[in-house]
């Protein structure tokens, strides 16, 4: 960081309202971790080292004299998360089994040519992209990018006070409480739909204390700042899912948003799916387990460090043979590397699903593009030369890399938060010939809602289905009338149980309501989803009467017959299924279960309050902040002396449940 910026960081840090002491303002220097202490980790994670940096660009100044390995066949050096085969030099009959092998390359730095080359051409499809929420996924901080207000903003939280604000055209973001006092320079944007999040650089005020990392490189690192703007309600709340002690009451890692605050570096978490790059890099990067049952991609390593990054294989071994004095320089060249100068672009751009375009555009069109990543030093065992377009897998495969996430499942096996999509449908039916697509235009703008309408949804499933296409024929599969919410093929189907940024959206995991991890499990099933005040038991009678559904004792014992869905599922001790009870009883205005949402309102983890407190407000017509004092980020002190005015109101405005259950 330069002096400037230090200097300018002193000013900023007092600007808003309150004086720190010099000791708070200026950063102090940053101590390095030793040699010992680098060496040791190196050590134990060698083979993942190199394997994280292999398919960089080469670096001019680590470059050096070429080097000459002998050819030789290997074991494999490293098996990552099942995803990629490390050799040191790939094997014959191991490249042989590719049908697809050749020199064709898509996944290296150079092999991209950035969205505006491809606009050249597919003008119509690039002037769509740039309207779409995956273009500005992540950003450069600018006046058309940033949407939160920076205008002296204010946020409490967890005893401090974060303050936005705006000096010489730069936004920043301060965070105080005591005598800690720390402000950050907002560099770039995360989100523009329905919640935008941002990611800065430490300019004032204490270093961040985390020794896990190198701290003489923070005040340089781009790091996700604990607040983001609400679009949709136009406020600042706390950053969730990115920090555990500000997403539970009672963290377990023993950090917390002020004197012990853990940074989490974008580029070395977030900017995998919000940003764009190499897909070598996050096939590399990628910490999840694959989904799906593709053959894990099988590397050659030593090859392409050579090209890259010499020094590392200089003697051939399987770990770098470096001294102390190399080594440090190298492992922080291989951090600094992962930045917005080494992606392909900021945001999710053409080249993130349809892969390096380099020898498509240098043909001017007539190599076509492939689906799948390729590299003379890359293979797939179990792919065929005729399979290298729009297939299904392939599509499907594409989107499934950054929406396969693994997530708390609810008991009847699907996700219980967005992100894992891909991961629910292959779960599920459906899938052998379904394509993402056929349901999610890729390249065209979407809202803050889900844009179809329920027709549009039942012909995506009648495309299939044909022989359910007339009303007659549906309506003696649903049993019920023709156009009513149980009479759509996702309200059974797919139904509301995953939690998505502001509302609960449907799950991808395509089941049947009979299923008996469905109704028997204790989660919420989709028809009682929609009749909150019939029992499990009414739901089995009536899938024995429509579809011979039978279950024997054992399955039914211990479901109550008198038990209402509704406060079934808002009791459960599963908190999965008391978030789908939250969202089903605001969908259906069931203001009879406000006794036992409002105990939400309490729960120890943020995003429940957050989604109790949206249902509350829903049900009630009241502003819980304005009227009651509550915030969903409340300590767990501060929402007891708010609680007992709001169950006050919920209590008045309870009914009784309805006589007539909804068709």
């Amino acid at each position: 960081m330069s002096q400037s910026r230090r200097a300018k960081g002193k000013a900023l840090s007092s600007a808003p309202d309150k004086q720190s002491s010099p000791s708070q303002n200026t950063p102090r220097q940053l101590n390095q971790p030793t040699v010992t202490g680098i060496l040791a980790i190196a050590v134990s994670m060698a083979v993942a080292i190199i394997a994280w940096q292999m398919f960089r660009a080469p670096d001019p100044q680590l470059l050096g004299e070429q080097v000459s390995l002998p050819i030789e066949k290997s074991p494999i050096v490293a098996t990552l998360n099942e995803r990629l085969e490390c050799y040191k030099y790939l094997p014959d009959e191991v490249a042989r089994a590719d049908a697809t092998h050749s020199e064709f390359s898509n996944v290296l730095f150079q092999d991209y040519v950035r969205p505006e080359s491809c606009g050249k051409c597919h003008a119509e499809q690039f002037r769509q992209w740039q309207q779409h929420p995956h273009a500005r996924m992540n950003a450069a901080a600018n006046d058309q990018t940033v949407v939160g207000s920076f205008q002296g903003d204010r946020l409490s939280l967890q005893g401090g006070v974060i303050s936005m604000f705006t000096r010489d055209k730069e936004r920043f973001v301060r965070l105080q409480r005591g005598d800690l006092d720390r402000t950050f320079c907002v560099s770039r944007t995360i989100g523009s739909r329905i919640f935008q999040f941002y990611v800065g650089k430490l300019v004032a005020g204490a270093p961040l204390p985390d020794q896990s990392v190198d701290q003489s490189a923070l005040p340089d690192q781009e790091v996700v700042l604990p607040v983001g703007y609400w679009i949709t309600r136009k406020k600042w709340v706390p950053a969730y899912d990115v920090f555990d002690f500000i997403d539970h009451d009672q963290p377990t890692s023993g950090f917390d948003l002020y004197d012990r605050f853990k940074p989490v570096r974008y580029y070395e978490r977030c900017s995998l799916c919000h940003t764009t790059l190499p897909e070598a890099d996050r096939l590399l990067l990628d910490t999840y387990p694959p989904a799906g049952n593709r053959s894990p991609l099988q590397v050659s390593l030593w090859p392409l460090l050579e090209q890259s990054l010499p020094r590392l294989v200089a003697n051939g071994n399987t770990h770098p043979a470096l001294n102390e004095q190399e080594l440090l320089p190298l492992l922080d060249e291989m951090r600094r590397q992962i930045s917005a100068e080494r992606t392909v672009s900021l945001g999710i751009s053409c080249e993130a699903c349809h892969f390096g375009g380099r020898e498509h555009a240098q043909a001017n069109g007539k190599a076509p593009p492939r689906f799948v990543p390729c590299s003379p030093h890359l293979v797939e065992a179990s792919r065929v030369a005729n399979q290298l377009g729009r297939t299904p897998s392939n599509i499907n495969h594409v989107c499934g890399r950054c929406h396969s996430a693994v997530r708390d499942l609810h008991p009847s096996g699907e996700s219980h938060k967005n992100s894992a999509e891909f991961r629910d449908a292959i779960a599920g039916s459906c899938y052998s010939q379904l394509k993402c697509t056929d349901c999610h235009e890729p390249h065209t703008a979407t809202g803050t809602k889900w844009g179809k309408t329920a027709e549009q949804d039942d012909n995506s499933c009648l495309r299939c289905h044909e022989k359910l296409s007339s009303p007659g024929a549906r309506a003696a599969h649903t049993h019920h009338s023709a156009g009513s919410r149980g009479d759509r093929c996702m309200n059974c189907h797919m139904p509301h149980t995953t939690e998505g940024l502001e509302d609960v959206v449907r799950t991808h995991r395509i089941s049947s309501p009979t299923d008996t991890a469905n109704v028997l499990t204790g989660s919420a099933n989709a028809c009682n989803l929609c009749h909150l005040d019939k029992s499990t038991a009414w739901t089995l009678s009536r899938l024995n009467d429509w579809y011979g559904r039978t279950f024997s004792k054992d399955d039914v014992k211990g479901i109550a017959p008198d038990n209402l869905a509704g406060r079934e599922y808002l009791s459960s001790p599963i908190a999965t299924v008391r978030f789908s009870g939250l969202a089903a009883a605001k969908r259906q205005q069931a203001k009879w279960l406000l006794p036992e949402i409002i105990k939400e309102l309490d729960a120890p983890k943020l995003v429940h309050r957050q989604f109790a407190h949206d249902a509350v407000e829903a049900l009630l017509q009241r502003d819980l902040e304005r009227d009651f004092g509550y915030r969903f980020w409340m300590t767990p002190t501060e929402r007891r002396e708010v609680l007992p005015a709001v169950g006050a109101a919920a209590q008045q405005g309870t009914v009784a449940p309805p006589d007539k259950t909804l068709d």
